[in-house]
């Protein structure tokens, strides 16, 4: 998942310029960052405001909550296609054992919005509304319209999967939706170790890989919506990726239990966030958002994705053997 926090700190030194002015003398200034999930159980969405004042210089305030947090705000979805509305709850979230990384703010409390999907169901291709209301008054903070984008599904590789030196592996995935316009691709590789001192003490191990990032969904000639999107890549790079990630000095005696393949498709908002900018922050994350916002105040983003997940795939038996005992990973005593 790509979750932003609130941006003071490199704004407000006194050699930078930026052509957005988001520090506002008696004026907050809502940040709003939300990717609504038809994938998960619980949304969340960080709502946080920037501004300075005449006695507090911007780091100073990034370590008060109050300077961070609105008091007494009301967040709101509303689905456009059947008016079916939902009041996101309040909550700190460092209380269900999501931190927030140490550095310029603070950390504690960590205050999120959030609704169960089950109470508010995500449809593909539906419009939903976010609308940010001070509590007191009903004013309008902010608002945005995002689509969501829906369910996919992974058509190849075939189980078991193989990967061969001089050939391509390909995955392919499909969907309906038509919000979807680019993709991460991701490979979880997960293996055993053998401990050395009892030989029936196995620790689990895994890797995540990222094979690829913002695979723009294909679009035809006459400008419609491709169903089915494809990765490739040389097969050779599976056990080049093992021999690099792995420390074959480490004498181990190792077993592949399984491969997952993980597709995140985004919606057309968090694309554009990414085009302008590095869209690395996280949930946990301290970083500096850039400039794209879709807010009708204020700066943020307000977008929607999915996640489908192809889980436990096995390697096949050529495979296998030259994970064994090919010249890239032999050395590597997977039995």
């Amino acid at each position: 998942m790509k979750f932003l926090f609130l941006f003071l700190s490199l704004l407000i030194l006194s050699n930078c310029s930026n052509d957005f002015v988001i520090i506002d003398k008696w004026k907050n200034i809502p940040i709003v960052y939300g990717v609504l999930s038809i994938s998960d159980e619980y949304n969340y969405i960080r709502v946080e405001k920037a501004f300075v004042d005449d006695e507090n210089g911007a780091f100073k305030l990034a370590q008060i909550p109050d300077s961070l947090y609105y008091d007494n705000i009301t967040v709101k979805l509303e689905n456009e296609e059947t008016g079916d509305e939902i009041t996101l709850e309040e909550v700190d979230v460092n209380d269900l054992g999501i931190d927030r990384e140490d550095g310029v703010f603070a950390t504690s409390p960590n205050i999120l919005y959030r609704f169960k999907v089950a109470d508010f169901p995500l449809t593909k291709d539906e419009f939903v509304k976010l609308k940010v209301t001070q509590g007191d008054s009903d004013e309008l903070l902010t608002e945005a319209v995002t689509s969501i984008v829906g369910h996919h599904e992974i058509l190849s590789p075939p189980e078991p999967i193989q990967f061969k030196y001089d050939s391509q592996f390909n995955i392919n995935w499909t969907s309906d939706e038509k919000q979807a316009v680019f993709y991460d691709v991701f490979m979880r590789i997960k293996y055993e170790e053998q401990n050395p001192d009892d030989p029936s003490e196995w620790d689990e191990k895994e890797l995540l890989w990222t094979l690829d990032k913002s695979i723009e969904r294909p679009v035809s000639s006459g400008n419609q919506i491709s169903p089915q999107t494809s990765f490739k890549m040389e097969g050779r790079k599976f056990y080049e990726y093992l021999a690099q990630n792995i420390d074959g000095e480490v004498t181990r005696v190792r077993a592949l239990t399984g491969i997952d393949i993980i597709i995140d498709a985004g919606g057309q908002e968090l694309f554009n966030y990414i085009d302008v900018g590095s869209a690395n922050s996280g949930i946990t994350s301290n970083q500096i958002i850039n400039n794209y916002t879709n807010m009708s105040n204020g700066l943020g983003i307000f977008s929607s994705k999915s996640k489908v997940e192809g889980l436990d795939y096995n390697l096949g038996s050529f495979s296998r053997d030259s994970l064994r005992d090919g010249i890239i990973t032999g050395h590597l005593n997977f039995q």
